[in-house]
Parts: C-alpha cells; sequence; structure tokens
C-alpha cells in the first residue's frame, strides 16, 4: 500500500464524554439555575475526588484549568513573590505552563535539571542548594504523569519551611496519594489527559483547615463575604465544566480497561517503549538512543503518516519567552528531552494502528 493512501494516525486524538452522557447534568443545571460559585455539580465532583484520592479526609477544590489550579495552589501556600524571596525554583523538564504559572504569581522561575532515571527533581539533590535562601516556592512535575517522591517532598517542605507545589497534571490514573500528605496537588483535566473534559483542574488539599485561603486564592482573593483580603485570580470552575468531568468518571472503568489493553499492545510490539502504569496512558513514550536516532525515529514515522511530537520540547529554559530566566547546568534534561518521543496513545487506538506503528519503526 502506498503511503499516501494510508490514513493519518494522530499523536493525539480526544475523546470526551459523549452528549448522551453530558445530558442528565444539563437538565440538572438547566433546573438549578446555578451556574458557577460552588453549585451542586462542583460539589458532587470535589465529593468523588476526595473518595478517590484522599479517603475521608482532606478537600479538593475544582478549578476552571490545570494552570488556573496550579496558580491557586501557589497563591494559596505562598502568596505573591517578595522581594526577599522572588524564586519558584521549578524543573525545565516539564511543559511550558509550570513555569508560567510561577511567572503569574509574580514569581522569577529559577530552573534545576531532573534525575535522569526518574526524570523529576529529587528532594535531596535540591536540599542544599544555594538558591534556596531565595525561593519563595518550589513547583514539583509529575513528567508525563509519573509520580514523583511525594513523601520526601513533605518532608523537605517540613524542614526548609519552603511551600512545596506538586504539578501532577496528567496523573489521575497513576497518582497515590500518601497518608498524611499535606503539599497541595493539582491535576489537569485538559482534552489530552485520560479524563478530559476540554478544560478544568483541581487542587488536592490534605490540609483541610486551609482550604479557605486556597478557594480565596481562586475567587478574586474573597472568601466570606464580599471581602478582598488578599490578591487572587478567578479560577473557579463551571458547573458545565463539573457536568464533563462527572460524565467521564461514569465511564472511567471502560475507559481504564481500555487505556490497559492500548498499553499490553504497545509493550508487545515495541519492547523500548514506555506505558502505562509506568505513566499515564495519555502517553506512549518512546525511547530513542540520541537526538539523531530520535531524528531517524520521526522521519520514518511522518513517512508512515503517524503523528509523534515531543511534548516537553527540548526544556523550558530553551523556549524563548524563558530563556532569559535564570537556571543551573541542565545535563539529564538535555539527554532525556533528545531521547523521548512520543507516539500515539488515546482510548480507542485500534490494534492493527499499534501494528502500523510498530511496523513503521523496524530497522530504526
Amino acid at each position: 500500500m502506498k503511503t499516501l493512501n494510508l490514513q493519518p494516525i494522530p499523536v493525539a486524538y480526544p475523546r470526551l464524554p459523549s452528549a448522551s452522557s453530558i445530558l442528565p447534568y444539563l437538565k440538572q443545571i438547566d433546573a438549578n439555575r446555578w451556574y458557577s460559585n460552588q453549585g451542586e455539580m462542583v460539589k458532587n465532583l470535589q465529593q468523588k475526588l476526595i473518595g478517590r484520592f484522599l479517603g475521608s479526609t482532606g478537600n479538593v477544590l475544582a478549578t476552571s484549568s490545570g494552570s488556573a489550579g496550579l496558580i491557586g495552589a501557589i497563591l494559596g501556600s505562598s502568596g505573591r513573590a517578595t522581594p526577599e524571596k522572588p524564586l519558584c525554583i521549578c524543573p525545565s523538564f516539564t511543559f511550558v505552563a509550570t513555569a508560567a504559572s510561577a511567572v503569574q504569581c509574580g514569581f522569577t522561575p529559577y530552573f534545576v535539571d531532573v534525575d535522569p532515571n526518574t526524570w523529576a527533581m529529587s528532594p535531596a539533590d535540591l536540599m542544599q542548594h544555594p538558591m534556596l535562601a531565595k525561593a519563595g516556592a518550589i513547583i514539583v512535575v509529575a513528567p508525563f504523569g509519573r509520580v514523583p517522591d511525594l513523601p520526601g517532598w513533605q518532608r523537605f517542605s517540613d524542614e526548609t519551611g519552603i511551600p512545596v507545589v506538586i504539578d501532577a497534571a496528567a496523573a489521575f490514573d497513576t497518582l497515590r496519594v500518601p497518608p498524611n500528605f499535606r503539599l497541595p496537588i493539582v491535576l489537569s483535566f485538559h482534552a489530552t489527559k485520560v479524563l478530559g473534559s476540554g478544560e478544568g483542574g483541581a487542587i488536592m488539599l490534605g490540609e483541610t483547615a486551609k482550604a479557605e485561603q486556597y478557594f480565596a486564592a481562586l475567587n478574586h482573593g474573597l472568601s466570606d463575604g464580599r471581602v478582598a483580603n488578599s490578591l487572587g485570580t478567578n479560577g473557579k470552575m463551571s458547573e458545565y465544566q463539573a457536568a464533563l468531568v462527572l460524565a467521564g468518571l461514569e465511564g472511567w472503568a471502560e475507559r481504564h480497561l481500555a487505556n490497559s489493553r492500548i498499553s499490553q499492545n504497545y509493550q508487545q510490539k515495541i519492547p523500548s517503549i514506555v506505558v502505562s502504569p509506568k505513566i499515564s496512558a495519555a502517553y506512549a513514550l518512546l525511547e530513542c538512543e540520541n537526538a539523531q536516532h530520535l531524528a531517524m525515529v520521526q522521519a520514518r514515522l511522518t513517512n508512515s503518516r503517524v503523528g509523534s511530537r515531543k511534548w516537553y520540547g527540548n526544556g523550558v529554559h530553551n523556549e524563548p519567552a524563558f530563556s532569559h530566566f535564570p537556571g543551573d547546568a541542565m545535563p539529564n534534561t538535555k539527554a532525556i528531552s533528545e531521547r523521548l518521543l512520543g507516539l500515539p496513545s488515546y482510548c480507542d487506538l485500534a490494534p492493527s494502528e499499534i501494528d502500523r506503528i510498530a511496523d513503521a519503526l523496524l530497522g530504526a
């Protein structure tokens, strides 16, 4: 078969809940006539997320996007940057939204390298970092949903006194929250995530006493009454967004099973693949030997009309909008960025399509 006759296989092909599954929730919204500001849909969603991740303790605040969740988590835990604490330490090996959220809170991102094996920042390595004295916040990323050392980061925050936010945007299907964990964890429900709703997110809080200040950060600085005691943003989730996520939760078991089958098919066909449960099922990552090998692989995939993507590019510190911010040397970030290539991964990717992807990689 000629290449030009092949149907393209996109690297991402989101499927949100169907119109029929959303309709009952929309009818409830019509009956309630409550569209934002902690309505029935949002409260229902928050309770379901508490049950899934936090058990009987803790709190969850639904947000309008994952980025809004990060901004709310930073403002709720650290407040805005100060002249004495102007830095937010974060990895460069992440999506740009991580660092952009810190900038929105007045912080200067300071980029550090990641561990070559976990692809995440190490709390032990950061403990002696010379810039800690100037850090008012730290954002720890779960790369591709790969959960970092959460107990280690809790100890780090307790010992240093520096607020730590966990950017677990893609970790809905991989996250397990340790008992007594108190740091804010942010999820994303963007269309490309395994529980996609177009947009949306959530801040998970194990420490209920501070929930009010996080809510104020998402509600223009308002908490009880209509007095703005702090500077916040408008990051609340609407009832319509919550309806989409709730509908997605109803079909989660079926989707999770489909994702598991896709991961198994990939592992059988491509030995050098990294898939769920090591990372979120939203991704399938091919580990290439080096930058030259990755370029050859990507060219073969393109020739076979198979989409691929370097999801984190070459690191945020190499993006034009962020290249002027300070940071450390990035040998591990460079090496990982040059090796990891995202392959198609979505809930209805057919076995025959995985066969075609594997065939395209033969000899590469």
